[in-house]
């Protein structure tokens, strides 16, 4: 959260951050609609997200996870980056249902940021 906050101060983002949503979380937690769990209540516009349930650099960034996942992880670590990923699947399942999304179990941090990703999903 602290580098979420300093982010949105250091950045600028208020002026780009949805109105309604700043609003409804109120000066100080404002920095949460810079993501889509928070912001994406107030998209008027039918959006659909696609995302890996696992990212590698929130692994290691957000977890402190430095082994290969499901490879010699001792089992605290992995029973954490499982319930990272179902906490990222529940903020999907409560979206308006104007919204959709597609999850892959795939670790990856870049989904849908070239034509090749494609291919191997």
């Amino acid at each position: 959260q602290r580098i979420a906050k300093w982010g949105y101060s250091a950045w600028n983002s208020s002026s780009s951050i949805n109105e309604a949503c700043r609003e409804s979380h109120g000066i100080e937690d404002e920095w949460k609609c810079m993501f889509a769990e928070h912001v994406s209540m107030h998209v008027e516009t039918p959006a659909f997200f696609v995302n890996s349930k696992y990212d590698p650099w929130q692994l290691r960034a957000i977890l402190g996870i430095k082994c290969e996942y499901d490879v010699g992880c001792p089992a605290h670590q992995e029973t954490s980056y499982v319930l990272y990923g179902q906490s990222m699947v529940r903020s999907l399942e409560i979206l308006p249902e104007k919204h959709g999304y597609y999850v892959s179990n795939c670790i990856r941090h870049c989904m849908a940021g070239s034509r090749g990703r494609w291919n191997i999903m």
